[in-house]
């Protein structure tokens, strides 16, 4: 299971954006149940910035590594303009499984 953040926030705050990265992540670093897939920005985009992050998390933990992001994201609170989206991602194997679908091996 996959758990993508997608940030937005205006240009003039990226300084402000990447400082509260950083203190989000020491006061809630990634788990062990938590790997980090992809982190990404683009910087100019015609809304402003978006930021992408992307953490596979281990089998049944998914409920923890969602609270943690919201913990994290919550960080980010006062910065104006700044807004987010969560998203639940599946492998291809993971979402065939759900629907009764066994792939071949």
């Amino acid at each position: 299971m996959l758990i993508m953040v997608t940030m937005f926030y205006p240009l003039t705050k990226v300084p402000e954006v990447a400082k509260k990265y950083f203190e989000a992540f020491k006061k809630f670093p990634l788990k062990s149940f938590e790997k980090e897939v992809v982190t990404a920005m683009k910087m100019h985009d015609k809304e402003g910035g978006v930021g992408i992050a992307i953490v596979e998390v281990e089998k049944g933990r998914y409920e923890d590594a969602l609270n943690l992001g919201y913990k994290r994201m919550l960080q980010f609170s006062s910065i104006e303009g700044f807004n987010y989206k969560v998203e639940t991602l599946m492998t291809v194997e993971e979402s065939l499984k759900s629907m009764g679908i066994v792939p071949p091996k």
